[in-house]
């Protein structure tokens, strides 16, 4: 809903994917009490981080959030690095800006390119695919 919204008024529209770092690791060696307590702390830095009633953070599933940002790329930035230092930069993160004829399909997929390529270039950073659908990884500072 908030996709076509956003096409048809043609807002901007940002999505933000994070995965936490080695999330089953911590889990596994910490228990899962612990691991349900990080969930928790990531949850809270992502509701600090964005703007209530405008953008949208949920968990995906597992160690995987999202955030729906009503906003263009470089606010869309800003609130994933709030997230990236709440959470000691233990987080890699993927950002897409919605293009004009993006499906939602699409959006997702270059905003999972964009994650992974977090992963790759060694997580705890933020990979951004601009406008002309290139991808820049970055460890820190806004």
């Amino acid at each position: 809903e908030v996709f076509l919204r956003s096409r048809r008024q043609r807002e901007s529209l940002s999505l933000i994917l994070l995965d936490l770092d080695k999330f089953k690791e911590i889990n596994d060696s910490r228990g899962h009490q612990f691991g349900d307590e990080y969930l928790r702390r990531m949850a809270d830095a992502m509701r600090a981080a964005v703007r209530e009633h405008v953008d949208f953070p949920c968990r995906m599933g597992g160690d995987e959030f999202a955030i729906v940002a009503c906003a263009p790329l470089q606010i869309a930035e800003r609130i994933a690095y709030q997230v990236l230092e709440a959470m000691d930069r233990r987080v890699s993160i993927g950002l897409a800006e919605r293009r004009a004829d993006d499906t939602i399909d699409s959006l997702v997929g270059r905003a999972d390119a964009a994650l992974y390529a977090s992963k790759r270039a060694g997580r705890g950073r933020i990979t951004v695919d601009d406008d002309a659908g290139r991808r820049e990884t970055r460890a820190g500072g806004a």
